[in-house]
């Protein structure tokens, strides 16, 4: 008997082939694709799950298609420096990325390992994430070539209003069956009225950040584990120049929420390999906090863009700076 779940996916099927995802596939020459479906992951680039022969392996178009060679670069100097990034499977003609019809194509396998879920991290799990990205932050130390993009720490506070304006305007004109609109109506009316009391334009200098390579996306969707150890990181095309702790500071809000018992296992962790003080963290914690309370990425790619499946970013709350909630659980990592 046929279930819904294979209904389902024989639609997908049916559906990405008719978009002419077979055909970009056959490009590796690894046989005929079994079956191509979209996976659950993937909130900026379009991400598609193949089975060849049995195995799975997931195919990226690049929303960036200018970003993909750095990406591929970054991951290369990761393996070489013995750290591991999952790498694109090479073309024939030994390349990694595939140019079609104006788009940016690369084929990885799935990695390694088991992925777990935010809240099923335990103790052990948040340990071995500190470890890992010391590790990380080690092995990206060393590259020389120029990253395409940085963190911009200059906000406007004119510019970031107007965002709101105009995405409110986009809400409010939908027609409200959607019960993500109100939760986003009340969390942009809070980030208003802060904005509103803070300097027209701020910037931090980003000499004081000692920038490196980072990874750009640690979190616990883009990490493998086995026996209590991270075994594969995923998904590097969002690696730009900003400080270690700029990095470890999303991974704290991010991933924990800024809950003590987890940061302070994660950062303990890191700290065994990687030196980091608490000055450096607050100087990140003041450029994270400043660029985040001005960040409408989420509402605009849901509201603007159409894209949905960032809509599990807006939850229900108040708004709250980043750089507020730094200041609440600073006390609880002094030692």
């Amino acid at each position: 008997m046929i279930t819904v779940a294979e209904i389902k996916a024989q639609g997908e099927d049916c559906a990405m082939r008719d978009a002419g995802y077979d055909r970009i596939i056959t490009a590796w020459q690894l046989g005929p694709p079994q079956r191509i479906v979209r996976p659950d992951s993937g909130t900026v680039n379009t991400i598609v799950k193949v089975t060849l022969d049995g195995r799975e392996y997931f195919l990226r178009a690049y929303r960036h298609p200018d970003r993909a060679p750095h990406e591929h670069a970054v991951i290369a100097h990761a393996r070489a420096h013995d750290f591991p990034a999952v790498a694109p499977l090479l073309l024939p003609n030994g390349d990694t990325l595939l140019d079609r019809d104006g788009q940016r194509y690369a084929l990885f396998p799935h990695a390694v390992g088991q992925q777990y879920p935010r809240n099923a991290l335990t103790t052990t799990i948040i340990a071995a994430m500190g470890t890992n990205l010391a590790a990380l932050h080690h092995a990206l130390r060393s590259f020389s070539a120029a990253a395409p993009r940085r963190i911009t720490t200059r906000c406007d506070r004119a510019a970031t209003l107007a965002g709101i304006v105009r995405l409110e305007t986009a809400i409010t004109s939908r027609d409200g069956s959607d019960p993500i609109d109100r939760i986003a109506l009340a969390r942009l009316k809070a980030r208003h009225d802060w904005l509103r009391g803070q300097p027209a334009e701020t910037t931090i200098d980003p000499a004081l950040l000692d920038e490196q390579l980072v990874h750009g996306d640690y979190q616990e969707t883009n990490l493998f584990l086995d026996d209590n150890r991270v075994c594969a990181v995923i998904d590097w095309d969002q690696a730009h120049r900003a400080s270690r702790a700029w990095e470890i500071m999303r991974v704290l809000d991010f991933v924990y929420g800024f809950r003590p018992e987890p940061c302070r296992l994660f950062l303990a962790a890191y700290r065994v390999t990687q030196q980091l003080t608490l000055d450096e963290l607050d100087r990140a914690a003041m450029a994270y906090g400043l660029v985040q309370a001005h960040n409408l990425w989420v509402y605009e790619a849901y509201y603007r863009e159409g894209n949905t499946r960032v809509g599990q970013f807006i939850r229900p709350g108040g708004f709250i700076p980043p750089a507020e909630r730094w200041a609440q659980l600073r006390p609880h990592l002094i030692v």
